[in-house]
């Protein structure tokens, strides 16, 4: 803002510099407001990633083969 001796001046410019202000906060209010929705997203792909994850373990403990006598895995016989 260029500098201005005038009161008058001064205030037309922040009148002027108002509606751009208001604009610039609307545009950060919604990048909140997305960033915030990307947080859930997230956090919800985490959640699901971890259930499948769980529910692989599960799924490879039941059908693993079954251990001998020194805890190595056997291979069904044929």
């Amino acid at each position: 803002m260029e500098r201005t001796t005038k009161i008058g001046d001064l205030a037309k410019a922040a009148k002027e510099a108002e509606s751009e202000v208001q604009e610039l906060l609307a545009v950060v209010a919604r990048c909140f407001e997305l960033q915030d929705a990307l947080d859930v997203l997230l956090k919800s792909a985490a959640a699901e990633a971890g259930r499948t994850q769980n529910l692989r373990k599960r799924v490879s403990r039941r059908w693993a083969p079954p251990h001998n006598e020194d805890g190595a895995r056997t291979r069904p016989k044929l």
